[in-house]
């Protein structure tokens, strides 16, 4: 009898284990609505930073709070057109020289996170692909976007993800997003897309978006 319960609690482990490597992000909410005793989440040691986001709590409610410092920066504009004046501090944060007119898209993301209270949220980069490695969702498959997830556009020109931003929320088949080095007006694609002037609150069609990674 014994002998029996083991090897049906060893099977439904293997598909939970199964499941869990698979769904790694669905794995993680699931757990976290589970009525459990508050427990302590924290590795020893540098361990507790190389875990990805999903296996850790949305700490505070993180999703909303670098929301709300992103709508808050909606409307900052270029000084002169050439990646500078209020924009200099994302790309400051970012650990590059501010008066080297870098792109600041990807910066804007990390100044975020960081301004939020989350400094190691996200990479502490100013390279669009870092924010969209091994996404969730990817060219029209994946989990469904949610507000706070980060996107990337992929530009041929480029041969990479070029530009990102965040999905602020869904709508249909198209996501509203916040997003920096970009342009109200610009055509999605085009260079003024992803080497705007401020920015901006925009929507994006799905079927444009390459790639949307889960950070929390």
């Amino acid at each position: 009898m014994w002998r029996l319960f083991i090897i049906v609690l060893l099977f439904v482990a293997a598909i939970i284990a199964e499941f869990a490597a698979n769904n790694p992000y669905e794995f993680g909410q699931m757990m976290r609505k589970l009525p459990l005793p508050e427990m302590e989440w924290k590795l020893p040691g540098p361990l507790q930073d190389k875990m990805p986001a999903w296996t850790q709590p949305d700490p505070g409610g993180a999703r909303e709070k670098v929301l709300n410092v992103a709508r808050k920066e909606i409307g900052i504009r270029e000084r002169t057109g050439r990646n500078d004046g209020e924009v200099e501090k994302y790309i400051r944060a970012a650990g590059l020289d501010p008066k080297k007119g870098h792109p600041y898209c990807a910066a804007f993301i990390y100044w975020c996170g960081w301004k939020a209270g989350y400094p190691k949220l996200f990479p502490r980069s100013a390279w669009s692909p870092d924010f969209v490695s091994n996404p969730n969702w990817a060219k029209g498959k994946g989990s469904t976007p949610e507000p706070g997830d980060v996107f990337g556009v992929y530009y041929r020109s480029k041969g990479r993800v070029a530009h990102a931003g965040f999905v602020e929320r869904l709508r249909g088949k198209s996501i509203i997003t916040i997003e920096a080095n970009t342009s109200s007006r610009a055509a999605i694609g085009s260079a003024a897309d992803r080497e705007g002037q401020g920015v901006y609150r925009k929507v994006r069609p799905l079927s444009t978006v390459y790639a949307i990674k889960k950070w929390y």
